[in-house]
């Protein structure tokens, strides 16, 4: 399976693998010529698993391999890890003409991307993502960032893979958690674009989760973002319907210093918080009640602890990519399958917020 996404300047395929890893060096032929010197940018926990066998195969197939680890976690997202990478990119002599791979989840890909869209002012790179998570979602579309110690993603850059592999393998490593934290992700894109998808999570939960029910979901996932990607790559329209959840769910991550929630459970709290934060109606009190259901089923959290500072939370909040001025955007679901992009004011928006905070 693949899905080719067609974009103005760039264009690249997601394909879409099961314990293929024996083919992988030949996929990055396909992308790369063997001249190409190939870094690979992989975290302390991935690394211990897949590092070897990629630069074997790799190395076996006639390329020249480096490595660059990390420790895991989203406190590696820095300007210093981005730092590092940079350095170690020039002391080992990488030219404008060699591509890095990003292997690991969504902090290894932005980083990634990150450093290959500014060293030599552009280098190519590849994508395998490890997590659900980084499979379902950033993967697709090209964001690269780092954070700062104010806010989550605020330094970045739109630069599109030349290919990326999703192989479900992966998943078979990863933590329960972890994959409830991939699945907020596919929850979120279901209540947005598609009814006969969110039906499926409704009739569905973690525990009793197959491999096939992965890879079908993971690949709708692709399929419902590529679309929106397809038409507004940039991130300046409709792209914002997939930040539902995103305002809160960022603050919230912030506020905590990134210890105390992955990320697709920010957003699964953001996303209650935000159909709290809509009008109050019998459909908003339906769709909440539907919501939290649905993200219990996949073990994900669905209350704001009452230890969170909400001065903190709102202080963060507005640093937001999405305000401009005195107003910010936001998403709220009319509907399953209708979400909508909506402008308020900071002062309105702040009057939703609190109401929010105190209903949740």
């Amino acid at each position: 399976m693949k899905i080719d996404i067609t974009l103005p300047h760039h264009s690249y395929t997601i394909v879409f693998k099961q314990h293929a890893l024996d083919s992988f060096a030949d996929w990055v032929h396909e992308n790369w010529p063997l001249s190409k010197k190939i870094g690979i940018v992989s975290d302390s926990e991935v690394s211990r698993y897949y590092l070897e066998p990629i630069m074997t195969a790799l190395t076996a197939k006639g390329y020249t391999c480096r490595s660059f680890v990390f420790p895991s976690g989203e406190e590696s997202k820095s300007p210093e890890n981005a730092l590092n990478l940079l350095t170690f990119l020039a002391s080992e002599s990488f030219s404008k003409h060699d591509g890095l791979i990003a292997l690991g989840g969504g902090v290894v890909g932005d980083l990634t991307g990150f450093v290959a869209s500014i060293y030599m002012r552009g280098i190519d790179w590849l994508q395998v993502p490890t997590t659900l998570l980084a499979q379902v979602d950033s993967s697709v579309g090209g964001k690269t960032a780092i954070n700062l110690p104010s806010a989550k993603n605020i330094v970045g850059s739109f630069y599109q893979p030349n290919g990326v592999w999703i192989d479900t393998m992966f998943l078979e490593t990863l933590p329960q958690r972890q994959l409830a934290s991939g699945m907020a992700e596919v929850i979120k894109i279901a209540a947005l674009m598609d009814v006969s998808l969110w039906r499926e999570l409704e009739k569905s939960c973690l525990d009793t989760a197959t491999g096939t029910d992965f890879t079908h979901w993971i690949y709708r996932s692709c399929q419902l973002k590529s679309q929106i990607v397809e038409q507004d790559e940039k991130d300046t329209g409709i792209r914002h319907l997939l930040n539902f959840g995103h305002t809160f769910g960022h603050a919230l991550e912030q506020v905590t210093h990134y210890e105390k929630y992955f990320h697709g459970e920010a957003v699964a709290i953001g996303m209650m918080l935000i159909l709290s934060l809509q009008t109050s109606s019998e459909q908003t009190r339906v769709l909440e009640t539907r919501m939290r259901q649905v993200l219990q089923q996949f073990h994900l959290p669905v209350t704001l602890p009452d230890e969170i500072d909400s001065v903190a939370l709102w202080q963060a909040l507005k640093l937001d990519k999405k305000r401009h001025g005195q107003e910010i955007k936001w998403v709220a679901l009319e509907t399953i399958g209708n979400g909508q992009i909506l402008t308020d004011t900071l002062t309105d928006f702040y009057s939703k917020f609190i109401k929010s905070i105190g209903e949740n």
